[in-house]
C-alpha cells in the first residue's frame, strides 16, 4: 500500500525560480516601505487625536477595519487580476498594480467628496 503512496514533497522558493533582478526587489521594497509608512502614519494619527477626542477612538477603528473589508471587494480583486492579466500577457512586469490602483480610488473618493461639497453649498 505504501508503494502507490506518492507525497509531494514542497520545493523551497529560490530566487532564481521567482525570476527577480535587484531593480524588482528594490521596486518591490520601495512599495512596501511607502505602504508601512502610510500605516505608521494613519496610526500615529489616530492614537494621537484618540488622546484629544476619547469619544471617536471606537469610529476610527471601525473606520479601518471598514476601509480594509472595502479593498478586498471582489470587483477591485477582479480588477486588479484582470490588468495583471493583461500585463502578462504583453509581457510587461506588473509590479505595483494594486498599489496604484488604491492610490486610483483614494484620489477618486476625494473628487467625489470636493464636487458634492461644492455643488450643495
Amino acid at each position: 500500500m505504501s508503494d502507490l503512496l506518492y507525497i509531494a514533497q514542497p520545493r523551497p522558493i529560490s530566487r532564481k525560480r521567482i525570476g527577480l533582478t535587484s531593480q524588482d526587489r528594490v521596486q518591490l521594497g520601495g512599495l512596501y516601505g511607502v505602504v508601512a509608512m502610510l500605516h505608521v502614519i494613519g496610526w500615529g494619527l489616530y492614537l494621537h487625536f484618540a488622546t484629544h477626542y476619547p469619544a471617536l477612538i471606537g469610529f476610527g477603528f471601525v473606520a479601518y477595519m471598514l476601509g480594509l473589508r472595502h479593498a478586498f471587494d471582489a470587483d477591485h480583486i477582479a480588477a486588479i487580476d484582470d490588468t495583471v492579466r493583461i500585463m502578462l500577457q504583453k509581457g510587461k512586469r506588473p509590479f505595483g498594480v494594486g498599489f496604484f490602483f488604491s492610490h486610483y480610488r483614494l484620489g477618486s473618493g476625494d473628487r467625489h467628496c470636493l464636487c458634492s461639497h461644492f455643488r450643495n453649498p
